[in-house]
């Protein structure tokens, strides 16, 4: 097991984010560093395919001793026609956690996904799907 401030994490910015790159990663390192790591790969969904986010698990999936990933925002989740539960899932799976630096949230397993699961749900319909009665 690694010490607890040995970890490493894949840095993922968002392309559709109006924030530079530098901005977004100086947020994404300052989360890497409140979780006791630091990123040591970087990587962005090309702009054109995003809100499907078909990129990040293959490049996960083949990036050695990476113990999570940090993206910039949970939006990330969100630019497809649902919240991209399967990409999370899928990550988990790997035993990597998932961080969003913008709103300071963390996902250690699946099962710490299974009590927040609702609340990234309704954060997706009330930012994405505003629905007007």
């Amino acid at each position: 097991m690694k010490p607890k401030d040995n970890n490493s994490f894949y840095s993922c910015i968002d392309p559709y984010y109006v924030a530079p790159s530098a901005e977004q990663h100086n947020i994404i390192n300052a989360m890497a560093k409140q979780e006791n790591g630091k990123i040591i790969f970087y990587g962005s969904e090309d702009y054109f395919v995003a809100s499907a986010q078909p990129f990040i698990l293959p490049k996960l999936k083949r990036t050695k001793d990476i113990d999570g990933v940090v993206f910039f925002t949970l939006n990330q989740f969100c630019y497809g026609e649902a919240f991209n539960f399967k990409l999370l899932i899928d990550i988990l799976k790997l035993k990597m956690s998932v961080h969003f630096a913008r709103e300071g949230l963390s996902i250690q397993n699946l099962m710490e996904l299974k009590t927040k699961h609702l609340d990234l749900l309704a954060y997706y319909q009330a930012t994405f799907k505003n629905l007007k009665l």
